[in-house]
């Protein structure tokens, strides 16, 4: 059977580029996604204050794959900086390592939010349709249906040729993979720490220099982010969840 209609389970930063792909080969795209669409509003993919959503460090290589979608440059790397170089602590004092161009790259550190927002602007104009505010809560992997739920508990259902699931850790696609086999095998683990997004002002507006380093390392049950350059320095002491040492002091 020639597939025809792709449907994607989880409209995330990796299910976005893959429709943009699937998009451009001809296929009839389409995404379920429980969030509202981000390009009317992110409320829904971040928040600055108790946000715990890791933030994306993409390599060389993962930009090579944003830029054979079709997706500038430019507009890529506003949506973050460049990553110029990492800090470790060596018997107490720090050490700068400078990262090196790769075919005149360099790896950039992203916001979640805006680079699932460009995701979205060319997942669109690539003709993938956004099925928004439609959590996937039933699968038949046999007939490649799927049942959705909106925030009024409204059901619709979904067919398609092809089921692809890219619903993060808690899948629909993968607990219906397990339910229909016997010997279906995957590794799960989890961080030993809580994690915390922190949004650093923008420089300029605080004056601080153009180039300053954060650092990070764990240590005595704690971490410390810390930042300095020629005018401030400052440090957030931060314990986990559950913490390092087994401590009743949580984040």
């Amino acid at each position: 059977m020639k597939v025809k209609k792709i449907i994607v389970v989880g409209g995330g930063l990796a299910g976005s580029l893959l429709a943009i792909y699937l998009a451009k080969q001809g296929y009839d795209v389409h995404i379920i996604e429980k969030r509202s669409n981000p390009l009317l509003s992110t409320d829904d993919y971040i928040d600055q204050v108790s946000s715990r959503a890791i933030g994306v460090s993409m390599t060389v290589r993962g930009i090579k794959a944003v830029l054979s979608a079709g997706i500038p440059f430019e507009e890529l790397k506003a949506c973050g900086v460049e990553i110029s170089g990492m800090t470790f602590y060596v018997k107490g004092k720090p050490k700068l390592r400078d990262l090196s161009t790769q075919d005149k790259l360099k790896p950039l550190s992203l916001s979640r939010s805006a680079f699932q927002v460009l995701l979205n602007k060319y997942a669109e104009r690539a003709g993938v349709t956004y099925h928004y505010n439609q959590q996937c809560v039933d699968v038949d992997l046999d007939k490649c249906s799927l049942v959705a739920k909106d925030e009024q508990d409204q059901f619709s259902h979904h067919k398609g040729n092809l089921l692809i699931g890219a619903d993060g850790a808690r899948s629909c696609i993968r607990d219906a993979m397990m339910s229909r086999s016997r010997r279906f095998e995957f590794n799960q683990s989890f961080f030993r720490h809580g994690y915390k997004t922190l949004v650093i002002p923008d420089g300029k507006t605080v004056g601080l220099a153009p180039r300053y380093i954060v650092f990070l390392w764990h240590g005595l049950g704690w971490r410390v982010c810390e930042s300095r350059c020629d005018y401030s320095r400052w440090q957030y002491q931060y314990r986990g969840l559950p913490p390092l040492l087994g401590t009743n002091q949580f984040a």
